[in-house]
């Protein structure tokens, strides 16, 4: 089981741009530089290599080709909203649904999506075009809106509480029995696994339910997971010291983040 929330970056984002700037309004010229400096970046390799001619305008022009909003436009908030959603696909959701494509080979995988906020405590200082950031699913997790005690016991409301024991019976579910979906009085969730030729997608927010058309963009998590690794090899494939397989640089491309994002693995055959 692995998952990511659907803005895990936004706070990284938050800590650089300006307080004279509430909404998070990006440029189109910001977008763009900021972009081409990070796949840029992507490309350097040590100085002692020094038979590589790189090309890192075609990295850069690939992932801005993808990104960039088309019709053109002057929003600053659609530049913003773009360059946050290849953060959370780049660094999260490509990786995982990869993972989980590869564990659903030979076992079953679940993969879902946070999108449920709350209003307190833990979001009062994020705005709501924020949506929601990276580890905000933990405290839900962990049961936090039925063990706080006085005034913050009352920051976290019915729906709060109700999303934490679904959150903490569908893991519970899934260590006993292998399977997250349950049945009870007053919520039921049926989780589908998560196949390479179904690729499903859990949405937990107010309501709990499997992902519709439309609301996860897997040509995205296809970029990722397919095409740039094959734009990476192009771009330095006069450099003596890279393999010309296309699996190597599908490890080296993006990382698989685990870290803070929930990811179990129960192994029920032994824990009962």
């Amino acid at each position: 089981m692995v998952g990511y929330t659907n803005n895990e970056q936004v706070l990284a984002y938050m800590e650089v741009i300006s307080d004279k700037n509430p909404e998070g309004g990006l440029s189109s010229e910001n977008f763009e530089t900021m972009i081409t400096d990070e796949f840029t970046a992507a490309l350097e390799i040590s100085d002692d290599n020094s038979t590589c001619e790189l090309k890192p305008e075609m990295v850069a022009n690939a992932v801005l080709f993808f990104y960039r909003p088309y019709p053109t436009t002057t929003n600053t908030t659609v530049f913003r909203d773009r360059y946050l959603d290849l953060q959370t696909e780049k660094n999260f959701a490509a990786g995982l649904t990869q993972l989980a494509d590869k564990v659903a080979k030979k076992s079953t995988a679940f993969v879902y999506r946070f999108d449920y906020r709350p209003k307190q405590p833990v979001a009062k200082d994020v705005p709501e075009w924020a949506g929601v950031p990276h580890m905000f699913e933990l405290p839900f997790v962990w049961g936090l809106p039925h063990t706080s005690t006085g005034v913050s016991a009352t920051q976290w409301n019915f729906n709060d509480k109700r999303m934490s024991e679904s959150m903490m019976t569908m893991l519970g579910t899934f260590a006993k029995t292998g399977d997250p979906s349950f049945v009870e009085r007053t919520v039921s969730v049926k989780w589908e696994p998560y196949t390479q030729d179904n690729p499903r997608i859990l949405i937990i927010d107010k309501n709990i339910e499997m992902n519709e058309p439309g609301a996860v963009d897997y040509k995205a998590l296809a970029f990722w997971n397919e095409y740039y690794p094959q734009v990476m090899m192009e771009a330095m494939n006069n450099c003596c010291n890279v393999t010309s397989t296309a699996t190597t640089w599908r490890i080296f491309s993006h990382s698989v983040c685990l870290s803070g994002v929930m990811a179990t693995v129960a192994f029920h055959r032994f824990w009962f």
